[in-house]
C-alpha cells in the first residue's frame, strides 16, 4: 500500500512539474507569435526585392524571346543565302562547262567577227562606198608606128619580129584610174569548217557593188574618196593616165 501511495504521489508531482514547464514555453510562444518591427521591415524588403527581381526576370525573358526571334530570322536568311549560293555555283559550273565545250568545238564569236570584218570591212547592203573606176583608150604604138613589127639585129643578122611594146597588135591601151562613188548591193561569204574545227575561206570576193555580177575584194572597196585616191596612187603611181 505504501508503494502504491508513493507512486501515486510521484505521479502527482510529475503532472505538477509538467504543467509548470508548459506555462513557461507558452509565455515565450506568445512573444514569438507577434512579429517585431524589425521582422516586418525584413519581410517588406524581401517582398520589394522579389517584385523587383520579378520585373527584371520579365525583361530578361522578353529580351531572350526577342533574341530568339532575331536568331530565327538570321538562320532563315542564312539558309536562303546558302540556297542562292548553291544555285549560283551550279550556274557557274554550267558556264564553265559551256566555255570548255566552246573552246573545244566552236569558233569564238570574236574570231568570226574579226574574219567577217576583214572580208567585208564591215560593209552592209545599202552602204555608200568608193571604188576604183577605170577608162581604157587604145593608141597607135609609138614603138612600131602601128606596123606591128620591128627590126631586130640577132647575131649580126636583121630579123622582123613582133613589136614587144604592142605585142604585135600595132596599138596599145592606156588606162586611167579614178575614184568612183558607188553602193554596196550584196554581201556574200562562205566559211567552211572541217572535222578538226579548222576554218577555210572559199572566197575573199565578198562585196557586190552597183548590182554588178562580179564580186569585189574588200581591199578594192573604200569608205571615203580619199582612201580610194590613196589606193590608186599606191597601185598605179605615175602610170595612171
Amino acid at each position: 500500500m505504501r508503494k502504491f501511495e508513493f507512486c501515486a504521489g510521484a505521479s502527482r508531482r510529475c503532472r505538477k512539474d509538467e504543467s509548470k514547464n508548459m506555462s513557461y514555453f507558452e509565455e515565450y510562444d506568445e512573444m514569438f507569435s507577434e512579429p517585431s518591427k524589425a521582422e516586418q521591415i525584413i519581410e517588406d524588403a524581401k517582398a520589394a526585392l522579389w517584385n523587383e527581381l520579378t520585373e527584371e526576370v520579365k525583361q530578361l525573358m522578353d529580351d531572350a524571346n526577342e533574341a530568339k526571334t532575331k536568331a530565327d530570322e538570321i538562320r532563315s536568311e542564312v539558309s536562303s543565302l546558302n540556297w542562292h549560293k548553291a544555285k549560283l555555283e551550279e550556274e557557274v559550273k554550267q558556264l564553265r562547262e559551256q566555255k570548255v565545250y566552246v573552246e573545244a568545238h566552236e569558233v569564238p564569236a570574236r574570231q568570226v567577227k574579226a574574219i567577217v570584218n576583214h572580208l567585208t570591212k564591215d560593209f552592209r547592203p545599202g552602204d555608200e562606198c568608193w571604188v576604183i573606176g577605170s577608162e581604157y583608150e587604145r593608141h597607135t604604138c609609138e614603138k612600131c608606128g602601128g606596123k606591128k613589127k620591128v627590126s631586130a639585129d640577132i647575131g649580126g643578122e636583121t630579123f622582123e619580129i613582133d613589136c614587144p611594146t604592142c605585142r604585135g597588135y600595132g596599138t596599145v591601151s592606156k588606162s586611167t584610174y579614178f575614184p568612183k562613188k558607188s553602193k554596196i548591193t550584196n554581201v556574200r561569204m562562205l566559211l567552211c569548217f572541217d572535222s578538226s574545227n579548222r576554218m577555210n575561206i572559199w572566197s575573199t570576193e565578198t562585196l557586190n557593188v552597183d548590182s554588178g555580177d562580179d564580186r569585189n575584194r574588200a581591199g578594192y572597196v573604200f569608205k571615203t574618196e580619199e582612201e580610194a585616191k590613196a589606193a590608186i596612187k599606191e597601185r598605179y603611181g605615175d602610170e595612171n593616165g
